[in-house]
Formats: structure tokens, sequence, C-alpha cells
């Protein structure tokens, strides 16, 4: 684990407060494109692709995205997804109770990437900047967070860059973070591997609550 400039690594167990509640409502009159079994609204911001179900954006957007069906890949072909980060929403790519999503090449500002029950997930290769949250994992098993950069600003810094509560086996390497409360935090989660991420301008490093069995490597 490298630190850069102000930043510190700290191996600790803490209480800390849960961010599922604003992880999992949004509300009901938030416009957002929905990526089902059959492409739904990627027809509208991008190509789909059924035989792998991919969709590839082909613009830029300022609504989120919410993906109900699983095998599925977001390609963002460095597109961007701008949510105003004072609106209800925190998010800007969620995944919800389906198995084995990618979301990747996909720049967004002001919202974070979620995903929610949703095994094997895969995050790679974005860039989000956020003052409040980045990519997120809550009650799932197997998941990678790879090659991506997440940074919030030295006057708005983000709450958590990359979190994972209640999982297993995930692998989260090779991520850039800046400017965040936390780093990368870990709650009630078992035989996980971290290694190889920077953070750079940063209070705390890694946060390790209620967890076990899990490799946190420089």
């Amino acid at each position: 684990m490298t630190m850069i400039g102000h930043s510190r690594v700290s191996y600790f167990v803490a209480i800390m407060v849960s961010v599922c509640a604003w992880a999992l409502s949004f509300a009901a009159s938030q416009a957002f494109y929905e990526i089902n079994a059959t492409g739904g609204g990627c027809r509208s911001i991008g190509n789909w692709e059924a035989t792998n179900r991919t969709c590839t954006l082909t613009t830029d957007i300022s609504e989120p995205i919410i993906i109900t069906t699983s095998a599925a890949t977001l390609e963002g072909a460095g597109h961007t997804i701008d949510i105003d980060d004072m609106s209800g929403e925190k998010w800007a790519v969620r995944v919800n109770s389906v198995e084995g999503v990618a979301v990747q090449n996909l720049n967004v500002i002001g919202g974070g990437i979620i995903f929610d029950q949703a095994d094997s997930g895969r995050a790679k290769s974005n860039v989000i900047e956020s003052s409040f949250s980045g990519i997120h994992f809550f009650d799932q098993i197997g998941g990678l967070v790879e090659g991506n950069v997440v940074r919030g600003s030295s006057d708005a810094p983000l709450w958590t860059a990359v979190s994972a509560q209640n999982a297993a086996k995930l692998e989260v390497r090779n991520n850039f973070i800046e400017y965040a409360a936390v780093g990368i935090d870990l709650n009630a989660v078992s035989g996980s591997l971290v290694k190889e991420n920077r953070i750079a301008e940063s209070t705390t490093g890694v946060s390790i609550d209620l967890s076990s069995s899990n490799t946190i490597t420089a």
C-alpha cells in the first residue's frame, strides 16, 4: 500500500457509521436509465450488444444508470455521467440483486458506483470525482475493484472512496485514491485481498472493522 503526501494508513478496529441508508434508497421522482435483459434504456444512450449483454455508451449523460440483469457489462468508452453532488442521489451507477456485472472505462462526476447484493460485480478502469461517494459493495460474495481513480478535492473530500460491507472474497487492487476521509473501508468483510493501491491526501488510508481473514499488502 503506497501513501502519498499527508496520507497515512491505519489498521484498526473502529465503529463507523454505515453508508447503507443512502446507498439503498433513491427518490422515486429521480430519472434514470435501466439496463435490463433486453437492453432497455441502453438504446437511448448507447449501443446494446445482446449476445454478450454489453451496453456501450455513445454519449455523456446527466442521469444515473441502474443495471437489473446478470452478466452484463456497462462499457463507458470514456464517456461521462455527471450527477449533481447536491441532489438527492449519490450514485451514478447502481447494480442491484444481479450477478457478474462489470462497470468499466466510465467517467463519473458527483456520484458513485454501487453494487448491492450483486455477487461477482466488477468495477474496472473508471474515474470518479465526487464530494460524497466512490465505489461501494454491500451484501455480496466476490467482487473486483481494479485500476480505478477515485478522488474528492481538497475543500470537499470524499466520505469513503472504496468500501465493502457484509461481503466476502473481494479484490481491491491497483487503484488510486485522493482526498478522502477514508480511502478503503472494510466492514464485516472476510477472505478478501487489498493490494497495490495508492492513497494520497486522505485522513485514513484503510479502515477495518468486524472483519477477518483478509490480506492487506503494499
